[in-house]
């Protein structure tokens, strides 16, 4: 009886989690120079992000980026 009750514990608590894994691929296109009229008018389905980023001699710099997908 003991072992049959552990059966159905066992069985009732679903299947255990297994790792997952996943795969991206990206593309870099190669970069270009916007202006800041380009950079308001991108097209409705392209993403844009903006970040400040410290270059190597400390300096701050705006980047953007398009993303296109």
């Amino acid at each position: 009886m003991l072992v049959l009750f552990a059966a159905v514990s066992i069985a009732a608590s679903g299947p255990t989690s297994l790792p997952t894994q996943a795969r991206a691929f990206v593309r870099i296109e190669r970069p270009a120079l916007v202006n800041a009229a380009q950079w308001e008018r991108a097209a409705p389905g392209v993403i844009r992000h903006e970040r400040v980023v410290r270059d190597e001699r400390g300096e701050l710099q705006l980047q953007r980026v398009f993303e296109y997908q």
